[in-house]
């Protein structure tokens, strides 16, 4: 996003980032029809070794451990930061959230929405959530509490991953950018369009969708 508030699109980046992963298919790397892969087949690939590399969100290891049966998670798997693109840094990525509330209510209603999001955001509440979801703590001072420090995945993946981690755009118009986005990656991942149509047509279609609320590169 730009200092305005506006989405971007560089197509010289997404060019090579949809080149990336029609790379990858064509090297074998990854197979042409992994997106849309059963859900199952793929949790049952991953956790029995036979896929080396994916990229995942924290709460994987819950799935891993409590579903798929892979109970000695960190003698099987290692886990790092997304790898730095060209000129980039290794990062990762967390998902804003706003807690909204629809006008037309009271005073009252309004204070009391606003208690409720404060008791559930409280570190030691919100910890509850984070271990039993593996998901990490909304605040630096969720990792003070006990419960969340004794858990190794909690501890490790928060050490190692936070300090490095990029929100996602908190822009309303997000959602119809990512859709794009990844429509057209999945036809130029399976070769239904070639990387420099799809990067065309993703421009043409965010123009067309989004008008000035996007600069285009």
């Amino acid at each position: 996003m730009e200092e305005n508030g506006k989405l971007v699109f560089d197509k010289a980046a997404m060019k090579r980032t949809y080149q990336f992963f029609a790379d990858a298919v064509a090297s074998g790397v990854t197979k042409k029809n992994h997106i849309g892969m059963p859900g199952d087949q793929w949790w049952k690939e991953v956790s029995s070794g036979k896929a080396g590399i994916w990229d995942a969100g924290t709460w994987h290891y819950a799935r891993m451990v409590n579903q798929e049966g892979l109970k000695d998670f960190f003698g099987n798997i290692a886990f790092t930061l997304i790898p730095a693109g060209e000129g980039g840094k290794a990062n990762t990525l967390t998902h804003p959230l706003v807690y909204l509330l629809t006008s037309g209510h009271s005073d009252e209603d309004t204070q009391i929405a606003a208690q409720l999001i404060t008791i559930a955001s409280e570190p030691r509440t919100n910890a509850l959530h984070a271990i039993k979801s593996a998901h990490l703590g909304v605040s630096k001072s969720e990792s003070a509490v006990d419960f969340y420090a004794a858990n190794r995945w909690a501890r490790e993946a928060t050490e190692r991953l936070l300090p490095h981690a990029n929100a996602m755009p908190n822009n309303s118009d997000f959602g119809t950018y990512w859709n794009i986005m990844w429509k057209n990656l999945e036809a130029s991942w399976t070769g239904a369009k070639t990387v420099d149509a799809a990067v065309n047509d993703a421009e043409s279609e965010l123009k067309s969708t989004l008008g000035d609320k996007i600069v285009i590169r």
